[in-house]
């Protein structure tokens, strides 16, 4: 084989990020922007929803018999009732995720997709819980490795719900397709995140513009490096 030859045929889907991936989530949000302010806004009252039940439940088990159990701070102070709160926002993430998929692979998103519980729903509350853990402590030492944390892992969600990977398993992948990069997928997730945040300073409703976007440029860079990279593992 010649060297041109071995050159062509040397692996050429390494993880590459290509920031222009949210001017490609504008464009898909525009296509169905209603269906994702909408469902954005759904994920908001069901998250709303399920704090305001948790509450009342952790108040009415404070005056039965397994109040020692529970003890006598606030239910922000718990870590079961945190555990609960994060495995919840990881069952609606991945619904999120799920349709951005959808629409990416020319199925029309609909609001109700978010709320259909998959057959791993336990690996995606789960994925919740573990990744907040790692990004929690990693912001906690010098704010940084949390960071870098929210980079590598950035293709969990993505990994469960289409590879159908358990939560470990989908971490792991996750870290070994973008550790060579992890410098340029750090900054690109904090970008991503950042543009995602924006929508919380204009009365809070930009966020149904933004929210979506963060979701559609996750599930872009999932079609377009994550799955290219994973031929080299």
């Amino acid at each position: 084989m010649t060297q041109a030859a071995t050159a062509t045929a040397a692996p050429t889907a390494r993880p590459t990020v290509r920031f222009q991936v949210l001017g490609d989530a504008w464009s898909l949000y525009r296509m169905e922007w209603l269906t994702w302010s909408l469902t954005t806004l759904a994920a908001i009252a069901a998250a709303g929803t399920g704090e305001l039940i948790l509450r009342i439940v952790w108040l009415a088990a404070r005056s039965s018999y397994f109040g020692w159990f529970l003890g006598h701070g606030s239910p922000d102070d718990s870590f079961l009732f945190w555990l609960v709160r994060i495995s919840i926002a990881g069952l609606l993430a991945g619904g999120a995720v799920r349709m951005a998929l959808g629409q990416i692979r020319g199925r029309r998103p609909r609001v109700m997709d978010l709320f259909e519980v998959p057959d791993n729903w336990f690996d995606l509350a789960l994925g919740s819980v573990l990744m907040a853990v790692l990004v929690s402590f990693g912001l906690a030492v010098l704010v940084i490795p949390g960071l870098i944390a929210a980079g590598l892992l950035m293709l969990t969600f993505p990994l469960i719900v289409d590879a159908d990977l358990p939560a470990t398993g989908a971490m792991i992948k996750s870290y070994h397709t973008l550790k060579a990069e992890w410098l340029p997928v750090t900054i690109f997730h904090l970008f991503l995140a950042a543009a995602a945040g924006c929508g919380v300073f204009f009365l809070g409703v930009g966020v149904l513009v933004t929210a979506p976007l963060y979701v559609l440029s996750l599930a872009l860079f999932y079609e377009e490096i994550g799955r290219r990279g994973y031929s080299q593992l």
